[in-house]
């Protein structure tokens, strides 16, 4: 399941002043992947944004050569998160955790390889968002940046309250 929370729950968790000013692409790889880091600047060239790596990098190569072309935001904890994927205009991940936000933000996402992952494969699927996911290089750039999140609210709904009546069965809840 997505969340039982709705956004109005999560936007009460974060500052209302954003953490970068301008037009940004977030970039969320708990994995370090280079590949996704390479999608973000890619994605960043086209549209005109700067990129904003929402944590560290590991190696000192790492931080000579991506270094230079992001905005490193390391220091973010959950509040930061949230502000960060509330406030991009671009989300490019390979985290269940950027997929879930950046569909309750309703953000243009970019998900690398999400399909290998079951948790970020059966999210797609239930939102009917699986063609948010890219496996080949490149062929992001040729991808629509807006997104119709109607149906995957839809589905999610239905989801939802699945879960919602599961959980009171279970608890003997009329």
């Amino acid at each position: 399941m997505l969340t039982l929370l709705n956004i109005d729950e999560y936007n009460k968790l974060i500052d209302n002043k954003p953490l970068i000013k301008d037009e940004y692409v977030l970039i969320y790889s708990p994995n370090f992947n280079n590949k996704v880091y390479e999608m973000a600047w890619r994605l960043g060239q086209k549209y005109h944004k700067k990129v904003v790596l929402s944590q560290g990098l590991r190696t000192k190569e790492e931080m000579l050569d991506w270094g230079r072309k992001f905005k490193i935001y390391a220091s973010v904890g959950p509040k930061e998160f949230l502000n960060l994927c509330r406030n991009a205009s671009i989300i490019c991940c390979d985290s269940f955790h950027a997929v879930v936000f950046s569909i309750l933000f309703k953000k243009s996402f970019f998900v690398l390889n999400g399909m290998k992952d079951n948790r970020i494969s059966n999210l797609l699927k239930i939102t009917h968002l699986q063609n948010r996911n890219f496996s080949l290089p490149n062929d992001y750039l040729s991808a629509p940046l807006q997104i119709d999140f109607t149906d995957a609210f839809n589905y999610m709904e239905i989801e939802k309250n699945k879960s919602l009546n599961w959980l009171k069965q279970s608890l003997g809840i009329r």
